[in-house]
């Protein structure tokens, strides 16, 4: 088994669907699972294990959330193609001893570090009933008063510096080896 620890960035855009925070929440809360059942990937049994680490309970709440900051914000009636939010995948490899709590709140820590500050993050929710724990990580885009989520996440080469800082800032603490540039 690989030893690295993984981060995947992804843009949230309104062209995805005008409640694109709310689907990924309920994704990341499991309310998905409960109505269609459990997908081949994830044990039922252990989904008791999951934890919220940051933000509401819920998923309506976490889109209530995300309305409300962006309504306080100003941004009402969002451009079509807007990048709503961005979502974070932090992954451990599943045979390391890491207290895995630790690591997606250091992990949570960094993205507010990098991605204007822990009132951008809508919720953090940590996954144990798939083979490897994962954190998804939900953030409202907003940096200088304005939505930049485009401009947040960059191009392929800020998508590259920023995995490189992850790894220094947080991985490595933790023993953990860089991902393959192919799967991060």
């Amino acid at each position: 088994m690989s030893g690295a620890g993984f981060l995947k960035i992804a843009k949230l855009n309104r062209a995805s669907g005008a409640n694109i925070i709310g689907k990924a929440a309920r994704h990341n809360k499991r309310a998905i699972q409960v109505e269609l059942g459990a997908s081949i990937t994830i044990d039922p049994a252990r989904s008791h294990l999951n934890e919220t680490l940051r933000g509401p309970a819920t998923a309506d709440d976490v889109a209530k959330l995300a309305k409300a900051l962006m309504t306080a914000a100003g941004f009402d009636k969002p451009r079509k193609n807007a990048v709503l939010g961005l979502e974070f995948i932090f992954s451990l490899p599943p045979d390391k001893p890491i207290d895995d709590r630790k690591y997606f709140n250091d992990c949570a820590n960094w993205v507010a570090g990098q991605f204007g500050g822990e009132q951008n993050i809508l919720s953090a929710d940590i996954h144990r009933d798939e083979a490897a724990p994962h954190c998804h990580l939900l953030l409202l885009p907003i940096l200088n008063g304005k939505m930049a989520g485009s401009d947040m996440v960059g191009n392929r080469r800020k998508l590259l510096e920023l995995q490189q800082d992850f790894h220094r800032v947080v991985a490595s603490r933790y023993g953990l080896s860089r991902a393959p540039a192919r799967l991060a």
